[in-house]
Formats: C-alpha cells, structure tokens, sequence
C-alpha cells in the first residue's frame, strides 16, 4: 500500500514529466450493460471457489444486474487472468475478488452497486477481516483497509481508461492503484460493507518473493526515477512493518536481476 504523501509525490511527477500508464489488456471489452456488476473470480482452487460461489448466489441482488465470472487459472500471472475476466465482462462495474474470499452480507453487492453509484467514486474499498477457518499462526496478518483485488470494485470506465492490468505474477493490485491515482481516479474506503478472507502467512518466502520479482519487472515499464520511487516505498514498508523477508526478498531479486518469476503468489 502506498502512503498518501507518496501517492502525492508521484502525482506530482506525473504532472511534470507524463509518462505511459496504459496496462496489458490486449483488446476492448465487450458491450457494457448500464448498472450491471461483473463479479470476476480467478480461480486454482475449486474446493474454495464454491464456497465463494454459494455466498454470491445468496445475495439479494436482482439476477439481472449481476454477473459471476470465473477464471480458471491456467497462468501464473495474476494480472494477466484479471485481464483475462476483464476481456469476458459488460458490468458497468468490476467487483474483482479471490476464490478464498468470503462475504457473508447478504446485501453486499446490493449496498456495493448503490453505494459507488451515489457517490460517485472510482473505486471501492470494503473493510476486510481475518478468516481464520482454513488456518492460524501467529505469523498471519491482514490490514483492515487495502487497495486489493482479493475484494474491490472498480469503475468499468476507471480501468479502460488505463487499458487494465499489467501482466504481473503479483503486486498487480498495487501497482493498478499507482495508474489508477495517476489518471485521477477516486477512491473509497467503505466501514459498512465487509468481506472476509484468510490472514497472509508472513513465514512463508513464496509471496515475498513473487512480489520482489514482479517490481523488478516494472523497471521495463516506468521511467527508471518512478520505478526506484516504487522500489524504496515497497522496501520502506517492509522495514515499518517488519517484513524482514519482504526486504530480503527485494534485495536478492535486485542482485540476482532474474528475467523469469520463478515465484507464484
């Protein structure tokens, strides 16, 4: 997550000295339906996925303003499967969620769809909460309020505007809001609507490896002062919050300078 005095850094950059913002969609999207909620779920996990699945069908939405999509996930890439869904979309607006994601507010996507229409904003954030069914460490942790695709909803119009996704192993949310507050787009963070979904394991190397490699990989993409602006927040926060395998992560995928994400998240 990138702080709010950082984010106003780099739009003041951006302002300065413009550069591409464009993602890797590779094509337009289909016909949008005005109103429609296009819920895309990338999925590796069946046994998870229809547990999401059931609560999504238990939602007091009308059926016709709303749409389940999942993505098989046949590509490591995350960014690239959300672009993927994207590509099979005509909500007006994008909920993007994660198989092991849980929402039990019957109202969810109701009170979602009226609350981004009514005020206006490009994004939405809902309040997340630890779902302790599958597993528990004292390792785990998970922020209440993250710019996150494991449960946002996105204005169609916001993520054509910058052509998607990049075709990213991880980070790929993050690294969205970064173009997504450049271009100007709102956001919200939203206390009444909540979603529920398993803490992050923070002993485990395999996330902070994929995400190491995956900003490595944005040197090729962002002009080389914004990319090392990203790199040194990412390593800040790794230090704030003590991630010490966050750090390492970053400053080993930086020396070893691999071409390949050898790393899923």
């Amino acid at each position: 997550m990138l702080h709010p005095r950082r984010v106003s850094c780099l739009r003041w950059i951006y302002n300065n000295w413009p550069f591409n913002l464009k993602g890797d969609l590779s094509g337009p999207l289909p016909p949008m339906i005005k109103g429609k909620l296009s819920c895309l779920i990338p999925s590796k996990q069946p046994h998870l996925l229809s547990h999401l699945l059931e609560d999504l069908q238990q939602q007091d939405i009308p059926k016709d303003l709303v749409e389940i999509i999942p993505i098989k996930a046949n590509d490591t890439r995350i960014g690239y499967l959300r672009n993927l869904g994207l590509l099979k979309s005509q909500g007006e607006f994008i909920l993007f969620l994660d198989d092991d994601t849980r929402i039990f507010q019957q109202d969810f996507l109701t009170k979602a769809l009226t609350m981004i229409q009514e005020s206006n904003c490009d994004t939405l954030i809902p309040h997340a909460k630890p779902l302790f069914c599958y597993s528990y460490s004292k390792n785990q942790y998970l922020k209440p309020f993250a710019f996150a695709t494991r449960c946002c909803l996105i204005r169609r119009s916001a993520l054509e505007k910058i052509n998607g996704f990049r075709n990213l192993y991880s980070f790929e949310d993050t690294e969205l809001r970064i173009r997504l507050e450049l271009s100007g787009c709102t956001l919200r963070l939203c206390k009444e609507l909540e979603f529920f979904h398993p803490p992050y394991e923070s002993s485990s190397w395999q996330k902070p490896l994929s995400l190491a490699h995956s900003i490595l990989s944005l040197r090729k993409v962002y002009p080389f002062y914004i990319w090392v602006l990203i790199y040194l927040n990412q390593f800040s926060l790794a230090f704030e919050k003590n991630r010490l395998k966050h750090a390492l992560s970053l400053i080993v995928c930086l020396l070893m300078k691999k071409k390949r994400h050898e790393y899923t998240a």
